[in-house]
């Protein structure tokens, strides 16, 4: 999935202006080569961004020695169909060796020069390499902030106006702090993210509120480790759903993922991907050019939406269902739908027109069904616009507000009763079962259940908590146990040795304190149950609490 490291592109663009269109599109390294074919596709869905294209190996094939007619190429077919690329600086020449230009920089000062200079004036965002730390292969944060480093300089010097933008996988917020740490603070302008986890689990699991902290997370960050940056535009260059596992869902993580997005303040969201390519059923359209459901789910959100929507605010339809209210092209839109699995029916309170994206059917009524498949509401009624631009300020909730709570917690059943606390991924690794006529989850199934805290009440802060379970064994002949996993300062760590459950059949309390939590989200997880295989996840659990020490 993604751009490919072999065949990663440099790809050059118009600066915007500041009101600048968050609907992008972004291609693997095998389908950005035909790019120039399904660009006008791309134009006519409302797509104003594309995230860059041209050989990388093509640009500088000897030091020194630069040709751009594959990046010319691909930039006159943006500009040709009104469309913007974002630029990718990724050093591909042979001659040079190495994951990261670390062992040549002025070399790597100097292409980063050539590209800047050449496309003066019809470029603002440049991102420096692609999903880092993938794709380095040794390289360290220290070797990315040289190479961040250098680009700064050179980009700075040959323009000024461009705008310089790190770039990381998933969400990962830790490695952001290591390469500021490193000697970056200062050098960057924006920050690129690429949340294809979170995003699978808000179709799978809910996890809303989680996806929609991924910009507040990174500006806690920033404020702590680069004030000057605190307020760094933030763009998704890449965000994606497989289409293999349905065209239905991916239609629908795409309307999510860009009504989400603009929500928290994500400046361009650039989908993962136009076109099928190396990178499996990801795209809009298929590798042999046939659209799917995605791309009318695209074409009838940048209809509705307009290329510049104004979010007025969000609501709680029926008190449970998510709304996002915005500004749109012709007047208000609501985008809402269900929890995963549910089913609803909301009464507006008024006619209104009620879009359904992935076929760009319509009907008016004033009853609206609702089910994980999002829908736009045109022509809000006034009294849930006037309560959404209340709400604006206001935490997100996630079954209740938890922005001061001392503790979070979860009973485990069916269903479970999450209290700012919640199980992800339930039915891939644990079912529901009774024992002792109390409801519990039995964690054989997988290899243990993860966790992910409510964002608002612990979320970047580095505060010491302690995390209880309750668990018992399946089989008191049968061995089992796991690993408390957590995410902290510098990546995902275990809580300490192996925990045994005790060889009975007794319910038994289990408590950890764990002083270095930092809990940011980067696959979505925050804490896990990590039995390493199913041979030891022969265990009930009961609930699970976090209590803030």
């Amino acid at each position: 999935m993604r751009y490919v490291a072999m065949m990663l592109m440099v790809g050059f663009g118009v600066a915007q202006a500041a009101d600048i269109s968050p609907f992008g599109i972004g291609g693997d390294s095998q389908s950005s080569r035909s790019w120039t074919s399904w660009a006008p596709i791309m134009a006519k869905a409302g797509i104003k961004w594309v995230r860059g294209f041209g050989g990388f190996n093509e640009i500088e094939p000897a030091e020194g020695q630069f040709v751009w007619t594959s990046a010319d190429t691909v930039v006159g077919a943006a500009e040709h169909n009104g469309i913007s690329d974002s630029g990718i600086l990724l050093y591909g020449a042979p001659w040079i060796g190495g994951d990261l230009p670390v062992n040549n920089l002025k070399a790597w000062g100097d292409y980063v020069s050539a590209c800047v200079t050449r496309y003066k004036g019809r470029i603002k965002y440049w991102e420096i390499w692609n999903e880092t730390p993938n794709f380095i292969g040794n390289g360290t944060a220290s070797d990315y902030a040289r190479t961040v480093y250098t680009a700064y300089e050179a980009a700075k010097k040959a323009d000024p106006t461009c705008l310089i933008g790190l770039s990381i996988q998933s969400v990962n917020v830790n490695w952001i702090v290591s390469v500021l740490d490193a000697g970056a603070k200062d050098r960057f302008d924006w920050i690129t993210v690429h949340p294809y986890e979170v995003l699978g689990m808000v179709q799978s699991d809910g996890i809303e509120a989680q996806f929609m902290s991924i910009v507040p997370t990174l500006r806690k960050m920033l404020a702590d480790r680069d004030p000057a940056r605190v307020k760094a535009p933030i763009w998704f260059t890449e965000i994606g759903y497989d289409a293999g596992k349905s065209e239905e869902m991916q239609a629908g993580a795409l309307v999510k993922a860009y009504a989400m997005s603009i929500v928290q303040g994500v400046e361009v969201v650039e989908w993962f991907e136009g076109k099928d390519g190396d990178s499996g059923p990801m795209g809009l359209l298929k590798a042999d050019g046939t659209p799917r459901m995605s791309l009318t789910a695209y074409t009838t959100m940048t209809k509705y939406l307009g290329p510049t929507p104004k979010y007025v605010g969000w609501v709680l339809l029926n008190d449970k269902d998510y709304a996002f209210v915005f500004q749109g092209a012709a007047g208000t839109v609501m985008t809402t739908w269900a929890k995963p699995g549910t089913f609803d029916k909301v009464d507006l309170g008024a006619s209104v027109e009620v879009v359904f994206p992935m076929n760009g059917i319509s009907v008016h009524t004033s009853a609206c069904e609702l089910t994980t498949a999002p829908v736009l509401v045109v022509g809000v009624p006034a009294a849930i616009v006037d309560k959404a631009r209340a709400n604006r300020g206001k935490p997100f909730p996630w079954g209740g507000d938890y922005t001061g709570a001392k503790s979070v917690s979860v009973t485990m059943g069916e269903p479970n009763v999450e209290k700012g606390l919640h199980e992800i991924g339930t039915e891939g690794n644990t079912t529901v079962a009774q024992i002792d006529g109390a409801p519990c989850r039995d964690c054989s199934k997988g290899n243990g259940p993860n966790f992910t805290v409510d964002p608002n009440f612990l979320s970047y802060d580095m505060v010491p908590i302690t995390v209880t379970v309750v668990v018992r064994r399946k089989d008191a002949a049968v061995n089992a146990g796991f690993n408390l996993k957590y995410e902290a300062t510098n990546g995902w760590h275990g809580s300490g040795p192996w925990n045994t459950i005790p060889a009975d059949t007794q319910w038994h309390t289990l408590t950890w304190t764990i002083i270095d939590p930092q809990f940011v989200g980067k696959w979505g997880t925050n804490l896990a149950m990590d039995s390493d295989s199913q041979q030891y996840s022969g265990y009930y659990v009961r609930s699970v609490t976090v209590e803030k020490r």
